[in-house]
């Protein structure tokens, strides 16, 4: 792998200079298709480049199962239902507000 520099213009513009202090280097023999400019921002005595790299080949995103809940109203009575159930002594009677939140994370 080869890495070349490929900003040539002046990234930091000052009244009596203008030089290349910053700089972007690729894989030219990988990425030859690309166009690389000054963003002028104008909160910096720099200037950012901004680089495009065109006809990137990417591999496809692997695609994961994700597990979503549903809340409509038939889950939430049903929550509620088994909520109800539950028996919750161990933490209202507790003094100690880490120990009553504890059994309740437990419950």
């Amino acid at each position: 792998m080869v890495l070349s520099s490929i900003v040539n213009f002046p990234t930091r513009i000052q009244k009596n200079s203008q030089t290349i202090i910053d700089n972007i280097f690729i894989n030219t023999l990988k990425f030859n298709n690309f166009s690389v400019y000054p963003c002028v921002n104008g909160l910096s005595d720099h200037n950012a480049q901004c680089l495009i790299i065109y006809d990137i080949i990417t591999d496809k995103p692997h695609t994961t199962a994700s597990f979503r809940r549903k809340f409509d109203k038939l889950s939430c009575a049903n929550f509620n239902n088994k909520l109800s159930y539950e028996l919750w002594d161990n933490v209202f009677s507790e003094k100690d507000v880490d120990t009553s939140f504890n059994n309740f994370l437990d419950t």
